[in-house]
């Protein structure tokens, strides 16, 4: 039995043997030599330097640690805590880079880092700014460029925006300004042939993905309004593409259906033009009559300030005003009547009641360490409360 060192040698001094012959010119056409040239690079690759690979510090490497490995619903409480100890003035920019990699991380965890946005806003305020501010910009960056390589990172970012709504960072008007630059950048120029080809699909599934993370909150009062109105301009903008592939026309099915299961989904592109009309007709009228209520509500005085009719007399429009807030939960914050949306009473891990945060609380208590999550009001039926009482 040849020994492993001399049964090394004999085969080298063959492959070299066999590359001497590989040389030698022989009478091969150009595509008989590209295979043999392959065959031979395949079985000895050429020499290549070793890869270099980049040391991080080690701070940065367990903020990497904290955020993409440690972090789950279990942990978020404890993950927040060493964030907070950590020295902001030397790591914070290392942070905000780790927060815009959400997708490099597992996708269904990015409510997690929105959760941790969400509870560091109470003490570093210029960091929930930045994080808000960097994920529009990525997603203004992404519809200006429309890159494929960069698909699943745009659709990270939109699962993040909706995420930091659902956890009170960010208000509806936000989000709508987002899903309007989504539809129409780019949209009916002179540039939609590469900004927004007939045949690319791609803005479709990031209104989708957006209205599927927060958009079950938009019903009631202006954002419920908005909504509808956003949904008829979004068939538009569908009926132009042509026909949709059938995962984004299920998607859009399932979308209509737990959004707004009695609005008319549109065949052609007069009837949604005739049902966009008669929308603009309408607010046109309702613009028209709004100086009316206003001055009805109260008087003017001489110096020219409006002065309030008593407030037992105008409570109840008060109270609708107040409900009709554009999507800020103004109404919900206060969540004393309220419950928790289903799908949302996991991602408050790190508070077990979803009490709200008390302002009265030091830097240091365990309350800091709990999570806002936005509450969805919960109507009940007369008839159905009555029965509940009789049985």
């Amino acid at each position: 039995m040849w020994p492993l060192s001399l049964s090394v040698s004999r085969h080298r001094a063959k492959d070299e043997q066999y590359a001497g012959h590989i040389d030698a010119p022989k009478n091969l056409d150009p595509r008989q030599s590209t295979l043999v040239e392959n065959a031979y690079y395949l079985c000895k690759p050429p020499e290549r330097s070793a890869r270099i690979s980049k040391v991080s510090p080690p701070l940065h490497q367990y903020i990497r640690k904290l955020l993409f490995s440690d972090l789950d619903k279990d942990s978020i409480t404890n993950v927040l805590k060493q964030l907070r100890k950590l020295p902001w003035s030397e790591c914070e920019q290392y942070i905000l880079k780790c927060f815009m990699k959400v997708h490099k991380g597992k996708y269904g965890q990015i409510h997690l880092i929105a959760s941790l946005t969400s509870g560091l806003s109470r003490h570093h305020d210029e960091f929930a700014v930045a994080v808000v501010d960097e994920v529009l910009e990525e997603i203004r960056v992404g519809v200006e460029l429309n890159e494929y390589g960069a698909q699943q990172k745009r659709l990270a970012h939109l699962r993040f925006l909706g995420e930091l709504y659902n956890y009170e960072h960010v208000d509806s008007s936000v989000i709508f300004e987002t899903l309007n630059v989504t539809l129409s950048y780019g949209h009916g120029t002179s540039e939609q042939e590469v900004l927004d080809p007939p045949e690319d699909f791609f803005r479709v599934r990031m209104v989708i993905i957006l209205l599927e993370t927060c958009g079950h909150y938009f019903d009631r009062g202006s954002s419920k309004k908005r909504l509808d109105q956003f949904l008829i301009h979004f068939q538009r903008y569908i009926l132009s593409k042509g026909p949709l592939p059938l995962d984004i026309e299920f998607d859009l099915q399932d979308l209509f259906a737990n959004l707004r299961p009695n609005m008319t989904r549109y065949a052609t592109i007069d009837e949604v033009n005739a049902a966009i009309l008669q929308l603009e007709e309408r607010e046109h009228a309702s613009s028209d009559t709004k100086p009316l209520s206003r001055s009805s509500s109260g008087v003017i005085s001489s110096n020219g300030k409006s002065i309030a009719k008593d407030i037992g007399e105008n409570g109840a429009a008060h109270k609708e005003e107040s409900d009709s807030d554009s999507g800020s939960g103004s109404g919900v914050r206060g969540g004393q009547n309220e419950e928790l949306d289903d799908g949302n009473h996991e991602r408050g891990s790190g508070s077990d009641n979803g009490d709200d945060y008390d302002d009265g609380d030091g830097p240091g208590s365990d309350d800091d360490n709990e999570f806002r999550v936005r509450q969805k009001v919960v109507t009940v039926d007369p008839e159905e409360q009555a029965a509940l009482i009789k049985s």
